[in-house]
């Protein structure tokens, strides 16, 4: 699976030459899915101990007005996804554990995903992502980016710890559309039924999520810039009377400009991982 975000070593290719592919998991053709051909759903990604209660509640409830619904569950430790079983079922959701790519959904309502490296993908089919650990009092969230670049509507908890600035950036960028916010489970509850009930608001939000995530991304492209070419570029060239007029563009397309990549993974621990991207492509 090739991935659209994160540090790739030994690459060079522009983010308009990488996908999210999508998982055929989330399309099945057995007769408890929509006349489409989709069912209706959403994830909890990277969700912590003590969050699955919320998650299943608002699965509980949701699904009274979309009974076709499927809630995809990806817990940050894969371990908890027996006990996660557990608890579903004592509630008789119909669920399963899924343990490897060719597994297929069938009947379940409830989809608990025990593998590692999916969840990428898994934004990419689900229409509505919540960002786990960021609903419980001591979370810290997790990062936001990866949804929102796979064009995914985000909604997130009120405690995301260090990604709360990227939260407020992306909302800066869209008009208070990229990141829906909420305070507690019950608000997550009705953000998500919103969201499901209004497919142009949906659509909208996932667009918006995207373009946020970009022009944030971008941003910190070009403060790099500038002061690699204020501190580095300029001051070599200098003592040999030539022109610093090189362009953006060509540095990123030279081994310097994988130089430059490396120092935005290293200098932007905050954002966990800087997307690679040329100005100007459609990322």
């Amino acid at each position: 699976m090739q991935l659209a975000y994160g540090p790739i070593p030994n690459s060079r290719a522009s983010p308009s030459r990488t996908s999210v592919e999508p998982d055929p998991r989330l399309h099945p053709s057995d007769p408890g899915f929509s006349q489409s051909g989709r069912r209706r759903c959403w994830v909890a990604g990277s969700i912590h101990p003590g969050e699955e209660g919320a998650i299943l509640h608002a699965h509980i409830q949701l699904s009274q007005q979309f009974p076709d619904l499927l809630t995809v569950i990806v817990p940050r430790q894969i371990e908890t996804a027996t006990n996660i079983l557990e608890m579903v079922e004592a509630r008789g959701v119909p669920a399963l554990v899924m343990t490897r790519a060719s597994q297929p959904i069938r009947d379940a309502r409830i989809c608990i995903v025990a593998t590692i490296g999916d969840l990428p993908s898994i934004y990419s089919e689900c229409p509505i992502s919540y960002v786990g650990n960021s609903l419980l009092p001591d979370g810290m969230g997790h990062n936001l980016a990866e949804p929102a670049y796979a064009s995914s509507a985000v909604v997130c908890g009120p405690n995301l710890g260090p990604f709360q600035e990227m939260a407020d950036e992306m909302q800066g960028k869209s008009g208070d559309k990229a990141v829906l916010q909420v305070a507690d489970s019950s608000e997550l509850v009705e953000a998500v039924r919103y969201l499901l009930a209004n497919p142009d608001e949906l659509k909208r939000r996932q667009v918006a999520a995207k373009d946020a995530v970009n022009a944030v991304s971008e941003d910190i492209l070009n403060t790099v810039w500038s002061q690699v070419k204020e501190r580095v570029i300029e001051p070599a060239l200098e003592p040999l009377g030539c022109s610093a007029a090189i362009k953006q563009e060509e540095m990123l397309a030279n081994p310097l400009g994988d130089y430059l990549l490396q120092m935005l993974d290293a200098h932007h621990d905050r954002w966990g991982k800087v997307y690679r991207f040329q100005p100007g492509s459609n990322v």
